[in-house]
């Protein structure tokens, strides 16, 4: 297996659904969260310095970019543009992280698509 992370289910020992970060039609002035977690699916390398961030994928205009619209957390309480994992050993699922979206009264209704990225500093 490649020294790879991957979005892990928030319950189960399973990846994501490719949907899953999916919000649909959102209503303006609404907010929801989405719990998961980050799996090193390598089985030789140790993940470390990890980064979770937002990516907006297509900057068509719109009043909010979905990156003002979307925060990350580690503990639930406090949340920014990014989250950092200290580090996974090889085959080791995460603590649980949080997406959250907070869609402004002013927000464009069209579509928006975003991804999260996770990225490790060194693989060591």
């Amino acid at each position: 297996m490649a020294d790879t992370l991957e979005f892990w289910h928030p319950q189960f020992n399973e990846r994501l659904a490719l949907d899953y970060f999916d919000w649909g039609r959102v209503v303006p002035g609404s907010s929801a969260d989405r719990p998961f977690r980050l799996k090193n699916v390598s089985s030789t390398y140790t993940a470390s310095d990890i980064t979770v961030s937002v990516q907006e994928m297509n900057t068509g205009g719109g009043s909010v970019s979905v990156a003002k619209q979307h925060y990350l957390s580690s503990d639930e309480r406090f949340f920014s543009a990014t989250v950092t994992v200290s580090g996974l050993a090889p085959q080791a699922v995460s603590d649980r992280l949080i997406l959250r979206r907070v869609t402004s009264l002013d927000a464009d209704p069209g579509e928006h698509d975003f991804q999260l990225l996770a990225h490790a500093a060194t693989w060591l």
